[in-house]
């Protein structure tokens, strides 16, 4: 016996309004992993090797500690699929709070996907940063 399929119809506008959100969401992405990244690297540049998740992992290891694991998987993730033309695979982020898809919200609003991914990669880039911050100021004491 066949497992029921379940059929999900979703309006070619909402699915444009969708593609239009993520279009612009590339350029905030890159704006704020870039950022990201130019800051790890001002901390230590031997962690400059040209490749995202190495530098930023490598940072993570050597400065930051395992309750960042999370954030820093989630900014690699995000970063690589942007770079890649590419929407993030659910799967790939699983500690991410995104609520699926929802008829009941208006049709500009897109499917809604977008929104909450680049909300959470700025709370992440911001948990990382204040990390940075705190450490720097630690040190400097």
């Amino acid at each position: 016996k066949e497992p029921a399929s379940t059929t999900i119809e979703i309006e070619k506008t909402r699915v444009e309004y969708e593609l239009d959100r993520y279009q612009h969401a590339r350029i905030h992405v890159f704006e704020m992993t870039l950022g990201l990244e130019k800051k790890i690297i001002d901390i230590d540049k031997t962690l400059n090797n040209g490749n995202f998740r190495e530098t930023i992992n490598n940072w993570r290891v050597e400065y930051g500690d395992d309750s960042l694991k999370s954030q820093t998987g989630f900014v690699i993730e995000m970063r690589n699929a942007f770079s890649h033309n590419q929407c993030p695979s659910i799967t790939r982020l699983p500690n991410a709070p995104i609520e699926m898809y929802d008829p009941q919200n208006p049709p500009e609003k897109g499917m809604g996907i977008i929104d909450q991914l680049v909300a959470h990669l700025e709370s992440n880039i911001s948990q990382i940063n204040q990390y940075i911050q705190d450490h720097q100021k630690r040190s400097s004491q």
